[in-house]
């Protein structure tokens, strides 16, 4: 079953953890970070995978032994299970699924769309140009986005792949064949689209959320991508006193 949880970065100067519970990884990464907000949220993400696996294995030790793969994508390396985390202005999120796994979570920017060109397939930007309003503009826009990296990270390929080149309708994903002048202008997109494979992608709506208090209609859409349909998953906001049971 694939659980998706949220929390707002405010929770946490009120979950009672300290920096021995979090991966050396995720320390290091910290440490790098020069906003504020980005270190909250980057250990807000992996508070949140320590939340999901302790409702499933009572004796989990801390911190969780994390090693990442030859592409970069982060993987548990004694826990049957696959996570993947994102995070977008004020929300983290983090996935948990006992096959791999991808979300992506995304902020409306109130005044711009963030390079509509480079993310949709040509038929996806012709829609979109025929919307006028601009709330569903928006909302046509950051849902394709969000269901097209959710993908992506699912796959572990970064952007070997651009999110131009393939599309994302209601779930279901369509690979399309470059044309001869696409192949003239990038000669490694026809291998690179090899590495496409058939999922499952499922951008969340408000009512699917469980917890009063996610923002989900004021500008944030959360994507999910897995191996198959599941109709059992769950996502939901987690709060402070959530973790503190659990660390």
């Amino acid at each position: 079953m694939i659980r998706t949880y949220l929390i707002n970065r405010s929770e946490l100067e009120n979950i009672n953890y300290s920096d021995s519970i979090l991966s050396p990884g995720r320390i290091s990464k910290i440490e790098k970070l020069k906003r504020d907000e980005d270190k909250q949220l980057s250990a807000c993400a992996e508070l949140l995978l320590i939340y999901a696996l302790k409702q499933q294995i009572e004796d989990l030790s801390l911190p969780l032994d994390i090693e990442a793969d030859e592409r970069g994508k982060l993987r548990l390396t004694n826990i049957p299970l696959y996570f993947n985390y994102s995070h977008a202005k004020e929300y983290a999120a983090c996935s948990v699924s006992d096959e791999p796994i991808g979300v992506d979570i995304e902020y409306f920017r109130v005044n711009e769309l963030m390079s509509p060109d480079r993310i949709l397939y040509p038929d996806e930007y012709n829609l979109l140009s025929f919307i006028s309003n601009p709330n569903e503009k928006k909302k046509f826009f950051y849902e394709c986005w969000v269901a097209k990296e959710s993908y992506l990270k699912n796959l572990g390929i970064g952007l070997i792949v651009r999110p131009r080149d393939f599309s994302v309708n209601e779930g279901e994903l369509k690979i399309h064949k470059p044309d001869p002048q696409q192949l003239k202008d990038d000669h490694s997109l026809e291998d690179n689209l090899s590495y496409l494979k058939q999922r499952y992608v499922h951008v969340l709506e408000p009512g699917e959320v469980r917890g009063t208090d996610w923002k989900f209609d004021a500008g944030y859409r959360v994507a999910v991508c897995s191996m198959k349909k599941d109709t059992d998953s769950i996502a939901r906001l987690v709060k402070a006193a959530d973790i503190n049971k659990y660390i």
